[in-house]
């Protein structure tokens, strides 16, 4: 990468320059050519299309281009013409940059409190509307309203003592852990929000709306709930498995009873295990002749 912040040698060779231009090349190559071969196929139909991040990321790795360029696929795809695409893309923006904030909080909080901090960042982004609303209009104090139940930050407890009574020496004491909750409280949902704006601008030059609900994929339930599963997936993040109400629906849609639980509590989070990228070699026959099946069903059907 001749573009990297660290400092190279002979950045002044004529070799530099070439790799320089051959690169140049490449991404011109990428953006006026492969993008629009992907698009063509997206739109027209000419292959199944994905449905998650996994198969997405193969579909793009496929056509040789990189992840990063989502944002750009996004852009040039009409938003009423093909909502389904539209949407999906969008969602799995928003899944990576949920993943690049999360690496990032945990990396300044102890480890005693992941689960702590998962949920309440997971209730920032995925809880019902009304309940994220109700957290951004908390006081002074960024405490949690009454109204709301099970709320994930607490204060350190006689308990919570007992249980990290020897915590590592960089947290060593109860008030380091207590400023440590004082911190996740003082990010309220819509700084949260922000912050997934700011990421997705930076990384995929695509500009998320300024409010979470203005946010399209979040306004169909399996949509939603599909962002986070494919935040858990590429996070290694694992919830119990029980059904988290994530837009307080009733009866068909309807928004009667309104509930002001949280959807997440630290007791949901059961815990974190690593995703490795390694290669996967694949039988590229054998891939063929089940997309050729797929084709032939999908024809079949039609």
């Amino acid at each position: 990468n001749i573009y990297t912040r660290t400092k190279l040698a002979n950045t002044d060779s004529a070799e530099f320059e070439n790799q320089k231009k051959d690169l140049k090349d490449l991404a011109s190559f990428i953006i006026n050519h492969s993008i629009p071969n992907l698009i063509k196929d997206l739109v027209n139909g000419d292959i199944i299309l994905p449905c998650e991040s996994k198969s997405l990321g193969e579909l793009f790795h496929a056509h040789g281009i990189n992840m990063r360029y989502i944002g750009r696929v996004c852009n040039s795809i009409q938003k009423e013409s093909h909502a389904f695409l539209h949407v999906l893309l969008e969602r799995i923006m928003l899944a990576k940059c949920v993943k690049h904030f999360l690496r990032e909080s945990l990396a300044k909080m102890d480890s005693a409190f992941y689960a702590e901090t998962i949920a309440y960042i997971f209730n920032s982004i995925f809880a019902p509307i009304h309940i994220i609303e109700k957290m951004d209009s908390c006081g002074a104090e960024n405490q949690p309203s009454k109204n709301i139940k099970n709320s994930v930050p607490v204060p350190v407890s006689e308990h919570t003592k007992l249980d990290y009574e020897s915590p590592p020496l960089e947290f060593s004491t109860s008030q380091n852990l207590q400023k440590q909750l004082d911190d996740l409280l003082a990010q309220k949902p819509q700084k949260i929000w922000d912050r997934l704006r700011e990421i997705c601008s930076r990384r995929y030059l695509y500009d998320l709306p300024e409010k979470i609900k203005d946010f399209r994929p979040f306004q169909h339930r399996l949509t939603k709930l599909a962002t986070l599963r494919d935040v858990c997936l590429s996070t290694g993040i694992i919830l119990e498995c029980k059904e988290y109400n994530l837009t307080n629906e009733r009866g068909g849609g309807s928004f009667r009873n309104v509930d002001y639980t949280l959807p997440f509590k630290a007791d949901d989070i059961f815990d974190m295990v690593p995703i490795l990228k390694h290669l996967d070699p694949a039988c590229e026959d054998a891939k063929s002749q089940i997309e050729l099946v797929q084709n032939s069903e999908k024809e079949h059907l039609d």
